[in-house]
């Protein structure tokens, strides 16, 4: 009976960690720390390599106020090679709460020099009350927001095509209403995202690219013409730029031009050369007014 007994718990014990895990996600998710951090310390010790459980036994301690005890935890996550910025910030959070502040400032400057944007969900660096009203904690945890979110950031390279954001009734120059569009900013603010109705249907992807420093639109419609454009705003203008050639493999560049104008409006203007730039054709030269707002001309 006792062999028996025994065999049976041997069978038993590799379902325990399983179960225990899957439970301790549920418990994260729900942000139950008290739990999941009960939970994640079965699974750490049944599985002292599963990086990710340290992990979220740190965080769970973190979040239910048991700093000291999370420090460890988060410390070995870090040495198993899980996410190692981020664990050094949760770690700074937890020195925060512990009011140890060189401990916390020499975790985070460096983060902050990496560039490190803390994801979602984490408190700011001075979100502590112990650490709160400290200028160095202030100033950091502005940075952090900028490097976490830098496209929604007052003046950032992201916001330069703002100007162009609404839902547009479009005219060309005579006043014949030619399209309506719809601007808007996804993913984060990062992308400013055209979508054209007119007697065909078009999208395009428009966003700043910090490596090139340029902007960069990708356009597609229903007539499946592509074009790749790269621009700067010059004077407050949008100024894109394409060579692509025609489909029959002719040399051929284009200007498209977003230009902001009194009473809200938009101009866009696209023109293209087939000779190098020694002669320029207007393609088409449009005016956006808000939708439901009478045409105004130049």
């Amino acid at each position: 009976m006792v062999l028996t007994g025994l065999l049976l718990t041997l069978l038993a014990a590799p379902a325990a960690a399983p179960d225990a895990l899957a439970a301790a996600n549920q418990a994260f998710a729900a942000g139950d720390w008290d739990h999941a951090a009960r939970l994640y310390r079965v699974v750490v010790q049944a599985h002292p390599e599963q990086a990710s459980s340290w992990a979220r036994l740190g965080r769970s301690l973190r979040e239910a106020g048991q700093a000291r005890e999370a420090l460890p935890a988060l410390q070995r996550a870090e040495q198993l090679g899980f996410a190692p910025a981020l664990m050094q910030y949760q770690r700074a959070l937890a020195h925060a709460h512990l009011g140890e502040k060189d401990a916390a400032l020499a975790l985070l400057r460096p983060l902050a020099a990496e560039g490190f944007g803390p994801p979602p969900g984490l408190p700011a660096v001075n979100a502590d009350p112990a650490v709160a009203g400290d200028a160095r904690f202030q100033e950091l945890a502005a940075r952090f927001a900028a490097l976490a979110a830098p496209c929604v950031q007052p003046g950032a390279p992201w916001r330069q095509l703002d100007f162009w954001l609404g839902s547009w009734d479009v005219y060309d120059r005579s006043g014949n209403r030619v399209g309506q569009s719809r601007i808007e900013r996804i993913l984060g603010d990062c992308v400013v995202l055209e979508n054209w109705k007119g007697t065909g249907e078009g999208k395009s992807w428009n966003t700043w690219n910090p490596a090139r420093k340029r902007w960069e639109q990708s356009w597609v419609d229903s007539s499946a013409t592509p074009i790749f454009f790269t621009g700067q705003l010059e004077e407050g203008v949008m100024v894109y730029h394409s060579d692509q050639p025609q489909p029959d493999g002719k040399p051929y560049e284009r200007r498209l031009t977003f230009s902001p104008l009194p009473g809200h409006r938009v101009r866009q203007l696209s023109q293209g050369t087939a000779d190098g730039g020694r002669t320029w054709t207007t393609e088409y030269d449009f005016i956006y007014v808000s939708q439901g707002a009478p045409f105004t001309a130049l």
